[in-house]
């Protein structure tokens, strides 16, 4: 299930429009006007963030937590990931604490700039 969702998290930009365009006079991935088909670029990597509870009460369940999310990483990495990126896990440790849950979810995604979210 992990692979299913992180496999989605590569995206495209838009223009603001709301149907993901982005007028460009560059060939866009799939076929085009000459019949000829392009390949679309993706990012090199795609940084997927993981608050843990490494420290605190329930420490000794995040191991099997890790284990599972590093093995579906590995797994997509393996097969080539989405548009040939290869996924990264950027963990920080939450201590089992609402607040300090918050703050890493925030440092995750400001200042590690992650694309996902993994086992909140």
């Amino acid at each position: 299930m992990l692979a299913a969702g992180l496999a989605g998290c590569v995206g495209t930009e838009g223009n603001g429009d709301g149907n993901g365009a982005t007028p460009t006079d560059e060939p866009t991935d799939g076929d085009t006007m000459d019949g000829t088909t392009t390949e679309m670029a993706g990012p090199e990597r795609v940084l997927i963030g993981q608050p843990a509870s490494l420290t605190g009460q329930w420490d000794f369940l995040q191991p099997a937590v890790s284990q599972s999310t590093d093995l579906a990483v590995q797994e997509i990495n393996e097969a080539g990931g989405p548009l040939d990126a290869t996924f990264e896990v950027q963990r920080r440790d939450t201590a089992v604490d609402p607040q300090q849950a918050r703050q890493v979810v925030r440092q995750l995604v400001d200042s590690d700039e992650v694309h996902a979210i993994a086992h909140v």
